[in-house]
């Protein structure tokens, strides 16, 4: 724990001090990088082998990349009317998700409705596809969707690169990053990729528990253990415990159709079109789980309580429904039970994650 936080209060600085720096004018001749080592953003306890990362050998994580891709993160520019940056449906007090007003997130245009629920922004190194529906395959590829989609920031590619070019800071900010200030969408990608690469969460009481550090009480503790059971919460099938809470796989979860419009959202099926993935979405983490509401693609539940009730009667049977879920018995859990396993899903809140300057917005 020492060691992480010292790490982050020195990138702080360099960020800070970094940052305080850009001049159009400033001297372009000190352009040098400094690589940053991956494994300084692995908490205890995550996978930590290069297999288990979504990392790209043509974009390594440099404190240059990841200072210009935390203000591009912000940066209203992004959006058509300038009025909507990442930061806006991706804010860090709600874990990087949008928050409890909207179970759709609002468009630039503070009108259109986007067709899913914003997902939480971090730990996303371990994932290998992104979406709800893993349509991409990498952080760099998934970050052109939401800037040019006329739902969310509307964004003409070619404005924004002008924007950029145009503005006093980022040029000399793209030179120190990447050796040239020709700014281009390649580059926007890879640096805000960076940053996102390290939003990191596992600072939790779980994660301190794990370590001999506190203790959980009697009520977490009860939760913990149901979480495993099978015959009860049956959780960890999917929300594989410890390290990310998630086996970033594709489920159907039992959920019916719901539509948008006239048109059902069909889920992993859109992308690959097979069968058994109709209605199948990605299992989200359940780390800050009790800041993430709403819940589900589609933000149809508002609380922790009407998630464990839908998961303990309200889902339906089908062909497709996930395997282990197709085994359980509805109605399993006791009313104390349900309390007991949220008790527990809240140790996995990590305060020190959403309050870490670090990850906040620098204008």
């Amino acid at each position: 724990m020492k060691r992480k936080i010292a790490f982050f209060v020195f990138l702080l600085a360099v960020l800070v001090s970094f940052l305080a720096s850009c001049r159009k004018d400033f001297p372009l001749a000190s352009f040098g990088v400094n690589y940053v080592d991956v494994n300084s953003f692995i908490p205890r306890g995550f996978p930590a082998s290069i297999a288990d990362l979504n990392l790209r050998a043509d974009n390594p994580l440099t404190l240059e990349g990841i200072a210009l891709g935390r203000r591009l993160f912000y940066d209203k520019l992004l959006s058509g009317n300038n009025q909507q940056s990442c930061g806006s449906c991706h804010i860090q007090k709600y874990a990087f998700t949008n928050g409890p007003s909207f179970n759709l997130s609002t468009g630039a245009d503070g009108i259109s409705r986007t067709l899913r629920n914003a997902p939480a922004t971090f730990n996303l190194m371990w994932s290998k596809t992104f979406t709800w529906d893993g349509a991409q395959p990498n952080l760099e590829e998934q970050l052109i969707g939401p800037i040019t989609s006329p739902v969310e920031m509307n964004q003409d590619l070619k404005i924004l690169l002008e924007e950029l070019r145009a503005d006093a800071n980022y040029p000399y900010l793209f030179k120190k990053a990447f050796g040239t200030d020709s700014i281009t969408i390649a580059l926007v990608q890879k640096a805000i990729a960076q940053f996102e690469r390290t939003i990191v969460s596992g600072s939790s009481k779980f994660d301190l528990w794990l370590q001999r550090k506190v203790n959980l009480d009697s009520f977490e503790f009860a939760g913990f253990m149901l979480f495993d059971d099978q015959k009860k919460g049956d959780c960890n099938h999917c929300h594989s415990k410890g390290g990310t809470f998630t086996n970033f796989d594709f489920k159907h979860n039992g959920l019916d159709t719901l539509t948008v419009g006239s048109n059902p959202d069909v889920g992993r099926y859109g992308i690959t079109h097979f069968g058994f993935d109709f209605m199948s979405f990605k299992t989200p983490t359940l780390r800050n789980i009790e800041l993430t509401t709403p819940y589900m693609h589609d933000g149809r539940f508002q609380t922790l309580e009407e998630v464990l009730d839908f998961y303990d009667g309200g889902f339906h049977y089908n062909k497709n429904l996930d395997v282990n879920m197709a085994l359980l018995p509805k109605h399993r859990l006791t009313a104390n039970e349900k309390k007991c396993l949220i008790r527990f899903l809240k140790t996995l809140t990590d305060v020190e994650f959403i309050n870490n300057p670090v990850y906040s917005d620098p204008f």
